[in-house]
This record gives C-alpha cells, structure tokens and sequence, in this order.
C-alpha cells in the first residue's frame, strides 16, 4: 500500500463511526452528525477515561464531539468505546449514564456498569466483525504519564491493637503520636515522618 492509500487515523475513526451508527440505525436510534478524534479527555492524560463526548451545546459547531483516548490502539477496544459514546452522541449527553442513556446502551447491546458500558456478547461479535473490516488502527498508543517523583506516604498513626488510623498534620509531628480512643496505647507512627 503506498502512502497516498494508506488509511489515516482520522479516516478510520470516521469510518468507524458510520459503520456503528448503521448499528444504531437498525434499532431505531439517529446517530446525529458528529465529529470524532484522538485525545485525551478533558480530566487529562492520567484520567482512566478513554472516551468523551461533549454535548452540543459546548461546542460552537453545534456537533457533538468525541474523544478517543490515545492510550488505546486496539481495534475491538476503540469501536467498544466508540459504541459508549455514541449512546451519548444519541442523548446529546443529556442524561449523563442515567436512564435513558441505559435504555439505549443496554438495547445496543451494552453491559456492565453504565459509567464503563461496553459490549456484551453479542455485541462484541459485531465489533469484531467491524474491526475486521476496517483492518488495522493506525495508531500506536501513547503511555500515560507517571509522576517522576517517588510518591510519598502521607504521615499517620496506627493502633497496635485494633488498626485505629488517624492522618498526622505536618504541623503536630513534633508532639509525637496522639493516643488511641479505643485501645487507650500510644499509635505507632507510619509514613513520611
């Protein structure tokens, strides 16, 4: 395939959605005109959302827009999400993952928690299929960014005897560790003293 035919990742997502809204279709859903792309979602790149869609009202076009994020590049998984947020495209993000974006989901073809509604299986058999005939997503996945700095554990204080844990303010590390309610024995200090 030479450069001038090799499918953009743009194109595929683009492709990827009508072949899902064809899915839609055929259960009585409109999946209005939209616009999809690669990015991170507005929480950042070390959210665990993998897809977004904004509500037409936010967007001056007047389309609703999605995100796919760029830490995927598996094809099921992609359409999987695809799937989700189109449900919201169809609400216009009116319902959050409320009621009536779990009677759609679930009549897709959705399940699981609705916050993290993927397909069930006969759905999945589908998105194979639609992976299949798309072929390969043109994207190599992006690794979320992890802190450079060692995390730290905040300072606190144990009971010995019973688990009691209290957070230690900076401030009152000095006086040492306070006494347990329960147990009436000196906490244990733990963390970052």
């Amino acid at each position: 395939m030479t450069a001038s035919n090799r499918i953009t990742r743009q194109r595929w997502l683009d492709n990827a959605v009508q072949l899902a809204a064809q899915e839609f279709q055929a259960l009585g859903y409109a999946v209005p005109e939209l616009l999809i792309s690669c990015g991170f979602p507005s929480t950042g790149s070390r959210s665990h959302r993998v897809g977004e869609c904004w509500p037409t009202r936010l967007c001056t076009g007047g389309l609703n827009q999605i995100f796919i994020s760029p830490v995927l590049d598996d094809p099921q998984e992609v359409l999987g999400v695809i799937f989700h947020e189109l449900v919201h495209a169809v609400d216009d993000c009116k319902s959050g993952h409320g009621k009536a974006f779990k009677q759609i989901a679930t009549h897709i073809g959705l399940t699981g928690k609705m916050i993290h509604a993927h397909p069930g299986e006969e759905l999945s058999k589908k998105v194979q299929q639609m992976a299949e005939s798309l072929g390969h997503y043109p994207h190599k996945r992006l690794l979320s960014k992890t802190s450079s700095r060692p995390a730290r554990e905040r300072p606190s204080a144990h009971c010995p005897k019973c688990g009691y844990r209290v957070p230690m303010l900076k401030k009152f590390l000095e006086f040492g560790p306070p006494i347990c309610p329960v147990d009436h024995v000196q906490l244990h200090p733990a963390g970052d003293w």
